[in-house]
């Protein structure tokens, strides 16, 4: 599947996109947990840190950032929880290709999580 955005599409294919904790630079992956302190030292937008709050203790979530590393720009961050749900989306773009480009990469995403649930 393509965004749309060649630049996005070209760096999908160098780096993939991975759901293992981990960084590079065009993604990062954090495991957290619900009321997790080291969301204060994130930068979350303030609507995710809000759900990583109120979430219980016993709850596991991943935050997915995405950048456009050519233009040091964030592309979108997404929370999911552990059954492979979308809990809240940002998406940093605003014109209207970037907001296609960026809802095919949750689906891309979304498919990853439910697969990976799938085969665990």
């Amino acid at each position: 599947m393509t965004t749309g955005i060649k630049s996005i599409d070209k760096l999908i294919a160098s780096y993939g996109l991975t759901t293992h904790a981990g960084k590079d630079a065009f993604q990062s992956v954090i495991r957290l947990r619900g009321g997790d302190a080291k969301a204060r030292t994130l930068k979350l937008p303030w609507c995710m840190y809000q759900k990583v709050m109120q979430k219980p203790v016993s709850s596991a979530l991943t935050y997915y950032q995405y950048f456009l590393p050519h233009r040091q720009h964030r592309l979108a961050s997404f929370l999911v929880d552990e059954k492979g749900n979308i809990v809240e989306q940002v998406y940093y773009l605003r014109d209207g290709r970037g907001v296609k480009a960026c809802k095919k990469l949750q689906v891309m995403l979304q498919t990853m999580c439910k697969a990976q649930l799938l085969a665990a």
